[in-house]
């Protein structure tokens, strides 16, 4: 469970754009697992694909 903490942690941080230094980065990358880290990510990214999509038809008016 600490590994995948460690992970959102770091893909949040990357998603906003804040993280300080890259030796910050790095050791944040370091205490998760890349595996969790792809997960994440990838979905991270298609819930954001899919609240642009809802606010596109909710504009639209459909």
């Amino acid at each position: 469970m600490r590994k995948f903490l460690k992970s959102l942690q770091a893909v949040l941080w990357a998603l906003i754009g804040l993280g300080g230094s890259r030796a910050g980065a790095e050791k944040r990358m370091d205490q998760g697992s890349i595996g969790w880290v792809l997960v994440l990510a990838a979905l991270l990214v298609l819930i954001f694909i899919g609240g642009l999509v809802v606010v596109a038809k909710w504009a639209a008016g459909q």
